[in-house]
């Protein structure tokens, strides 16, 4: 264990703000010099610098919003509270703009059925959808249960609902 969390902590060191700016400049550089002229003319170098540090100061928030929550997950540990997580998992999805979506037929493209081919009318929710508010992507996808069966947490299944 004691080589694992070393080995841990080397990896975090590549995580310093200044490296990882500089190393996204190189990189964007490269790929505008090499794409030629219709991106390389649509933004200036000062432009490009601001584009790349905001994402670098989003992504320096979000780590910090993470550590934060691992944080007081290990003090809910030493305290011995562990059972009020699930009162504060609503409070944490809000504060990191996370949104779980259960309800297949609202996003269904968020979902994959993990029995595809099952002949069943009905699908159970196996597990939910989790979607980053502010970007939309899919940060996991849900799972769906084809059944012939309908139960309390099944919804119909319409052709909008597939597996890709």
């Amino acid at each position: 264990m004691k080589v694992r969390l070393s080995s841990i902590a080397e990896e975090r060191t590549q995580l310093d703000p200044a490296v990882l700016l500089e190393s996204f400049t190189r990189q964007v550089s490269d790929v505008l010099e090499k794409s030629g002229g219709e991106h390389a003319e649509a933004l200036t170098q000062q432009q490009l610098l601001s584009v790349i540090r905001q994402a670098v100061l989003d992504a320096l928030r979000s780590r910090k919003l993470h550590l934060s929550h691992l944080a007081e997950l290990e003090r809910m540990v030493k305290d011995g509270t562990l059972e009020q997580v699930p009162q504060l998992l609503p409070e944490w999805f809000v504060r990191a703009g996370l949104e779980r979506v259960d309800d297949p037929t609202a996003h269904p493209e968020r979902f994959t059925v993990i029995n595809e081919g099952h002949d069943g009318q009905f699908v159970q929710v196996v597990q939910s959808a989790y979607i980053d508010q502010m970007t939309g992507q899919t940060i996991r996808p849900g799972q769906l249960r084809r059944t012939t069966t309908p139960q309390l947490q099944e919804t119909a299944v319409t052709d909008t609902v597939s597996g890709e």
